[in-house]
């Protein structure tokens, strides 16, 4: 006779004590939910301080007010989504400072991503919000997206203080102070091409070069056939990733260019994109 226990019929508080289970990821917890209404009630509380998707200014300053008068949910925040507003509404009402203090709280905090609010219609305003609100965080992370902050020097002094850093994904704005950087542990980087010149210092497996749409074609041949930029990457990049934004009257993209380069100076290739994007032209 068969003693194994249905899942569906266990008791609430049971599945509470296993989701609650500290080495479950943000995967096992979506995948609870699927089991039965308890898993889902329980994983789906979990999901909502663990793995935090904040959008606007309302839902962060919520979110940090929750943390304040519960300061104990902090200590379990692993992964972090802002989709941040514009500057204006970013400082009212002292947003900036109570998300300050929240994340001071959050010392066991692993990813970090930070996007605009209204990517599609993303103006220079988005990036006008320096990172020093993020100059002496306790935490320490191991992936990090920016696609919101201005990227001046007090990126720089933020990722400076983040060696442990293993995935770093960078907008196209303007970048500076970043060429001495050291992230020992860094395994993936997508970033602009131009800025490239000032990573190149650095190490990874996994490469995403994206090029601006107004990138002259003599700087992209350049930049996709210097073997001086990808010669410290000759042994260890095993995966590259091209995104081309061409202008609908502008050139191929190098796709030849591109194959001759990797199979003469990248022999480790073994997952490659190439990638062409056309704007939409509207009649």
């Amino acid at each position: 006779m068969s003693t194994s226990t249905d899942l569906k019929s266990l008791a609430p508080e049971i599945c509470s004590l296993i989701c609650q289970d500290p080495i479950l990821e943000r995967r096992d917890l979506n995948s609870s939910c699927f089991i039965s209404h308890s898993f889902r009630r329980e994983a789906q509380r979990l999901l909502s301080y663990r793995f935090p998707f904040l959008r606007g200014a309302g839902r962060i300053k919520a979110w940090c007010l929750s943390l304040k008068r519960r300061p104990h949910l902090a200590l379990g925040v692993r992964d972090l989504v802002l989709l941040m507003p514009q500057q204006v509404a970013f400082h009212a009402d002292a947003t900036i400072a109570r998300l300050t203090q929240a994340l001071s709280m959050c010392i066991n905090l692993k990813e970090l991503t930070v996007l605009s609010q209204s990517r599609r219609r993303r103006s220079q305003q988005d990036y006008s919000t320096s990172m020093y609100m993020f100059g002496e965080l306790p935490f320490k992370l191991t992936k990090f997206v920016n696609d919101y902050f201005n990227q001046d020097a007090e990126l720089g002094k933020f990722l400076s203080s983040q060696m442990t850093l293993e995935t770093l994904q960078l907008h196209s704005g303007a970048h500076y102070q970043l060429r001495y950087v050291y992230l020992p542990y860094l395994q993936t980087l997508a970033c602009p091409a131009h800025l490239f010149d000032e990573l190149s210092h650095i190490h990874v497996r996994r490469l995403r070069l994206n090029f601006e749409l107004k990138a002259p074609v003599p700087y992209e041949a350049a930049m996709l056939n210097s073997h001086y930029r990808f010669r410290r990457y000759r042994a260890g990049l095993t995966s590259l990733a091209i995104f081309l934004k061409r202008k609908p009257d502008g050139r191929h993209s190098h796709f030849l260019e591109v194959m001759d380069f990797v199979s003469e100076w990248l022999p480790c290739i073994t997952h490659l994109q190439i990638h062409q994007f056309l704007p939409i032209v509207r009649p």
